[in-house]
This record gives structure tokens, C-alpha cells and sequence, in this order.
């Protein structure tokens, strides 16, 4: 479609509203080695006269511990909602339209196993001039319960974008939950933190459960969608996800507080109905309209197609799905709706979860339309251990698992490793607290290890092993 007057947009680009402020914020944490993490302090930042710092801090805290870290930037990129035509007069290029830049600040630290660390960012100052709500000081952070959930990364958000809506029109934006294990990810719309822990007050008629009008947020997904409101402005989002497990144990949060751009006009993204696994092929199991499932070995191919609202738009499709999955191909072909087609064969002793996306976007102009879409292929099986490697790249990779017989337990229970018993250097156990727990084990004739819990003994335990070449640790449900 060619070049629109949209004059409401160069007023929200004005000093006025963009004047060079903290735009959005999420931490995540990923397991490095042993109880070694990755800090990332994700940010973005309006381009109109930011100076954003070369350092910053985070304060980490728990039971077993707490502290002030300092976390460095290591890049940054620009994510201005323009189209490539106009780009080069965003704020970040010295021009007039509003710009942002996405930034990464990290780190790395010791966390030795806790149920509740957290990690919080505190930031003055918000963007004064929003639309519904005059914040001065935040706080986002992240948690982790790293005795249940140990050598894994904290739950995150993978969309990089900040959304933006043309309010006379729908606005769908997708946030990409992520996870790199089992688990059951939720999110939920909540009040921005100052940084006492106090929940704001929003500007009627705004709340922070809707602090945009008619805000929705599907819990499972979290997918933002919203109809034409014909508003205009800058509306602080504040989104919580939480990682849990099947038993309702909290294994990790995560924030993601942005800044939704409304501007007056009619503009689409992609929708986030389309872009579901279509034609499939192989051996692989379709297990959800963005996931699948198959072993080491097998293959697939599918294809999805993407649309968008307004039929004069055309869309061109992007994927890092051959970074994700070494040896895929992935190919598309524009229009109003765009198809892409992707193909695969999971190398052998591949096991774990992999996740790449789809990202759509179309032709509109000045505001360009985009949408991301995440999708999972699950290497069966996925009962895997991952301390028993270092780093997610190779845990997607070579994945080794241990068997725990029976689990939940009555009593003894047996333990066989991908390694030889004699191997096994020493075996303990530990409470949700990371109080320690009396066991004894013996190796039995069949190379598998006979672990004997106290007999009054009732609950979740950790059992962590240790080998001349690292650590592992598995829960065991005793009754």
C-alpha cells in the first residue's frame, strides 16, 4: 500500500509525549553452569534526547542471600514501529518520528539453590506524559525457585517489539511465553510496582487490569488483543507471567512492563489467528496450532499461512527456524496472505524443546503492521535433566536423562544413570528449603543405585548426584 498523511501520528511525535524515557523492562535469568546465570536487563527507550546508561544495577535478593549487581550493555538495536521508507527519520536517526532503540544490559552470577530468589530493576523515570498513569519510580522483577527448577532459565517474554495500535482499528499483539522445560506458563494483567512494592493508581477510567480500553489478555497464550477505541497516547502495560508445575509450585516469574503507542488512524498487523500448522508431513505429532512433537530421527514438514486485515497490504515472511533446527528449510511467499513452509529432521541424540518463530510483516506506511508468532517442536522424550549439561544450546542438544523407579515412592526407590554407578562420586538430598534430608544408597548388581529415604519422611525432595564432571538433580514425591 503507498505512503499515508497521517498527521495525527507526527503529533505523537512530538518532544511533548517522547522525550527520551524508559519505554519497557523485563530481567531474565539464563542458567549458564552449575549454579552460574546469565542476568539480561532487557529495556527499551525512546530515541528524542535518551542517554541510556552504560551500566546499571540490579539488587538480587532471597533467604540464602542478597546483594546489588552491576550489569553493562552489550548492545542494542532499533525497534521503531516505522517502515523501512521512513526509518531514516525516526528519532534514532535524527528525525522527527518517534523512535526506539532495544537495549540488553548483562551480567552473570552465583545463585546457589533457594525457592525464592528475585531480581528487580528500579528505574526512575516513566515517561511522565501517558495516558493513564503518571508514574515516577518502577520496579520489574523476576523470580526463581531454583531448588525445584534447578540449571534452568527463568520464564521469559521473546517478543521484541513494542506494539503500537491504529486505534481505528483492532490492535492484536503477541507476547511469545517461553519456557525452556516442562511446565505451565500463565499471564496476567496487574498494576505497575513503585519502588516500595506499592501498586499504582490509575487514571480513571483505567486500571492496571485494564489500562487500555477494552484491554484483553489471553492467560495461556499471552496474546493482547483490544477493539477500535479511537484513542490516542502512550498506555503503560504491565504483564506477570508465572512458570509452575503440575503439583502448583511456583518455579519461576517474570514482568514485562511496556509502553502501547496508540495513534488515530486505521492500521493493521498481521493477524494472530492465522499462521497455525497446516499440511503436515513426516512423522512428527501435531500437539498444538503452534507445537509438535517428534523423536530423534524423525522429520516433518508443514506449511502456514498468514493474513492480514486489510487486503491492500502485502506481507513478507521472516523465520530463524534454521538457526533453531540445524539443517531446516524455510521458505515463503508474500501477498495478503503470505505461506511459509518449513522442513526438518531431528539429528539424532537431539531431545528437548525448541522454540523459533515466524515474524510477519506487511507494507503499510508510515506504521508498519507486525506480528511474531512462537512455535514449539518438542524432541521426545522430554523427561530430561538438564544439569547434567551446561548452557541451553547444548541442553537442546544433547540432552541426557535419568530414570527414578517408582516415582512418587512408598519407600526405597531406585536411580539408573546414563553413566556408569561407579561414576557417582556422592548423592544427597535436600527439602523445598534446601533443608538437608538423611538418605543412604547402595549400588546394586545391575549397575542401578537403591536410594533408601527416612522412613517418616513425606513429600517433595531433592536428589542431587555429583560426578567428577558436574552435578544433577532430580525430585522424587515421597508418601
Amino acid at each position: 500500500m503507498g505512503p499515508k498523511v497521517l498527521l495525527p501520528f507526527l503529533l505523537l511525535a512530538t518532544p511533548s509525549l517522547l522525550h527520551g524515557s524508559l519505554a519497557g523492562a523485563e530481567i531474565d535469568l539464563r542458567h549458564l553452569q552449575n549454579d552460574t546465570y546469565e542476568v539480561d536487563l532487557v529495556s527499551w527507550w525512546n530515541c528524542d534526547g535518551a542517554t541510556v546508561p552504560q551500566t546499571m544495577q540490579v539488587e538480587y535478593d532471597s533467604p540464602c542471600g542478597s546483594g546489588v549487581l552491576t550489569v553493562t550493555a552489550v548492545g542494542n538495536e532499533e525497534v521503531s514501529m516505522l517502515c523501512p521508507t521512513a526509518l531514516s527519520n525516526s528519532s534514532c536517526n535524527g528525525g522527527f518520528l518517534p523512535g526506539y532503540r532495544r537495549f540488553v544490559h548483562q551480567a552473570t552470577i552465583d545463585l546457589p539453590p533457594c525457592d525464592s530468589w528475585a531480581v528487580s530493576f528500579q528505574r526512575c523515570c516513566l515517561d511522565p506524559v501517558n495516558s493513564n498513569l503518571s508514574a515516577q519510580h518502577m520496579t520489574v522483577t523476576t523470580t526463581l525457585n531454583n531448588l525445584l527448577m534447578p540449571c534452568r532459565d527463568t520464564p521469559r517474554y521473546e517478543q521484541e517489539d513494542l506494539p503500537y495500535t491504529g486505534s481505528l482499528g483492532a490492535f492484536e499483539h503477541a507476547l511469545l511465553p517461553w519456557s525452556d522445560g516442562p511446565g505451565f506458563f500463565t499471564s496476567s494483567l496487574g498494576p505497575l510496582l513503585d519502588t516500595t512494592g506499592t501498586p499504582y493508581t490509575y487514571a480513571p477510567p483505567f486500571t492496571g487490569a485494564e489500562p487500555y480500553a477494552g484491554l484483553l489478555l489471553d492467560s495461556a497464550l499471552a496474546q493482547l488483543s483490544a477493539p477500535a477505541s479511537g484513542l490516542a497516547g502512550g498506555y503503560v502495560i504491565n504483564v506477570n507471567g508465572t512458570l509452575s508445575d503440575g503439583l502448583g509450585n511456583v518455579l519461576g516469574t517474570v514482568q514485562r512492563m511496556f509502553l502501547l503507542v496508540a495513534i488515530q488512524e486505521e492500521a493493521f498487523a498481521p493477524a494472530l489467528a492465522s499462521g497455525t500448522i497446516q499440511l503436515m508431513s513426516g512423522q512428527a505429532q501435531v500437539t498444538g496450532p503452534h507445537e509438535l512433537s517428534l523423536e530423534p530421527g524423525q522429520s516433518f514438514c508443514f506449511q502456514a499461512e498468514f493474513f492480514d486485515p486489510d487486503s491492500a497490504d502485502v506481507i513478507t515472511l521472516g523465520s530463524d527456524a534454521a538457526t533453531i533446527l540445524p539443517g531446516a528449510t524455510f521458505t515463503s511467499t508474500p501477498g495478503d496472505t503470505a505461506t511459509a513452509s518449513i522442513c526438518w529432521t531431528a539429528p539424532p541424540g537431539t531431545l528437548g524443546r525448541l522454540h523459533f518463530r515466524i515474524d510477519a510483516r506487511d507494507d503499510h506506511c508510515l506504521l508498519e503492521g507486525r506480528q511474531s508468532f512462537g512455535y514449539t517442536v518438542v524432541v521426545v522424550p522430554d523427561t530430561l535433566d538438564p544439569c547434567l549439561n551446561v548452557g541451553s544450546e547444548e541442553r537442546h542438544r544433547t540432552v541426557t536423562s535419568v530414570s527414578v523407579l517408582p516415582n512418587p515412592a512408598d519407600g526405597p526407590f531406585h536411580m539408573r544413570f546414563p553413566f556408569a554407578a561407579s561414576q557417582l562420586a556422592r548423592l544427597d538430598a535436600t527439602d523445598l528449603h534446601g533443608r538437608q534430608v538423611p538418605v543412604s544408597w547402595t549400588v546394586g548388581p545391575d549397575d542401578a543405585i537403591l536410594v533408601i529415604p527416612p522412613s517418616d519422611r513425606r513429600g517433595l525432595v531433592l536428589i542431587r548426584w555429583h560426578t567428577a564432571g558436574g552435578t544433577g538433580v532430580v525430585r522424587v514425591l515421597l508418601r
